[in-house]
């Protein structure tokens, strides 16, 4: 298991950083690659700019980045993204995560994105 230090990652949120994470990757892929997008921000108070930064174009870049390498990569949203349509920024930003998943789906990559119920 490979724990990255924040300053590895914290401009992949930047737009085109899709092929930062790719050149990150590419020497570190084993037969059964996966990268796990735990971060967030879940208050929502930080404003929709803040959430939608790291609740979805980090999760995109690094979706774009090593998928095209072949990684299995495992996003987090909450049930909340499809059951209503909310007002609340970090519902809305995790719902943006959700429907670019879903419109992925049918691309060969692996990826699976958990909905986990949010308190």
């Amino acid at each position: 298991m490979l724990l990255l230090d924040r300053e590895i990652y914290q401009d992949w949120s930047l737009n085109n950083a899709s092929d930062k994470v790719a050149y990150y990757f590419q020497s570190k892929k084993t037969e059964d690659s996966t990268i796990v997008v735990a971060s967030g921000l879940l208050d929502p108070h930080l404003s929709p700019d803040e959430l939608l930064k790291i609740n979805f174009h980090l999760p995109r870049n690094i979706i774009e980045g090593s998928t095209k390498l072949g990684f299995k990569v495992v996003t987090f949203g909450t049930v909340m993204e499809s059951l209503l349509d909310s007002k609340n920024p970090y519902i809305k930003s995790k719902a943006v995560l959700g429907d670019y998943v879903a419109g992925i789906a049918s691309r060969e990559c692996r990826l699976i994105h958990l909905r986990l119920h949010t308190l």
